[in-house]
């Protein structure tokens, strides 16, 4: 890319970042039209950010993704539908991917993941089964990235049970899968199930885990496991080189450890 070339795709992206109306947008569209930058990997993500914030009639960005071949890659199809599902029209994420998927578009394991994460925005449980059923019809469902998202979305719309269904029947988990359906029964006032699951854990909590579980602690009046894991908080075990991870879980149930933690604080 020439000189020139270079710092007119800079302008153009500095514009998509300040613009707020679709008005301007064409004409910025149209710039990079002319200039053969609309293609770019960094538009597609800006563009993706204004369409979820200001366009509510998804016929433009529909038009707009046309102007790629969705065969060579996914990547923009996933990033408008990521796009609203991050803002403030959640719901046009699904049309948006209705439509692509009518028009010739193969979802992959970004595209479900993308599309979950707009149901749980308006609390669309429907469409979560629907989707679920589709990554495992598609063979989507083996990827733990997936497995994550629906535990995450049906914990987030309220649904713990098939939330802890999709985590039981997961082959690996990490610790995104076991935060994920603590958190879910946490928010679901199910704080003896969050605590039980917490102390099964197998892998290193992160400070998503930690927020969750000392809210049921609190909640139940579980002094000393919260003082308990507020030390290991302190100790600073988020360093998972600093100990093994089934380790800390296991320190956790130990009472010596809980009366050691205690008694430094």
């Amino acid at each position: 890319m020439n000189k020139g070339k270079d710092s007119l795709k800079w302008v153009l992206l500095d514009l998509i970042e300040r613009c707020n109306n679709l008005r301007t947008f064409k004409q910025i569209h149209a710039q990079l039209l002319t200039s053969t930058l609309v293609a770019n990997d960094l538009v597609v993500p800006k563009a993706a950010n204004f369409f979820g914030k200001h366009v509510a009639d998804i016929h433009y960005p529909c038009n707009f993704l046309k102007q790629f071949d969705w065969s060579l890659s996914s990547f923009p199809c996933n990033l408008i539908i990521s796009g609203y599902g991050a803002g403030h029209l959640p719901w046009a994420a699904i049309l948006i991917y209705r439509w692509v998927v009518s028009h010739g578009f193969v979802p992959d394991v970004y595209t479900v993941p993308a599309v979950l994460k707009s149901c749980a925005k308006f609390s669309g449980i429907a469409e979560v089964r629907q989707f679920h059923t589709l990554a495992v019809k598609t063979g989507l469902w083996c990827d733990i990235f997936v497995q994550n998202s629906l535990v995450h979305v049906y914990s987030i719309c309220g649904d713990t049970v098939e939330a802890g269904k999709v985590f039981d029947v997961m082959l690996v988990r990490d610790v995104v899968s076991w935060t994920g359906l603590i958190s879910g029964y946490v928010k679901a006032g199910l704080f003896n199930d969050a605590v039980a699951l917490f102390l099964r854990m197998d892998v290193a909590p992160n400070v998503a885990t930690f927020v969750s579980i000392l809210g049921a602690c609190g909640k139940l009046g579980y002094l000393n496991l919260g003082k308990g894991i507020h030390g290991v908080i302190l100790i600073p075990f988020l360093d998972q080189t600093a100990m093994p991870e089934p380790m800390l879980i296991n320190h956790l149930k130990s009472d010596e450890m809980l009366v050691a933690t205690v008694s430094k604080m």
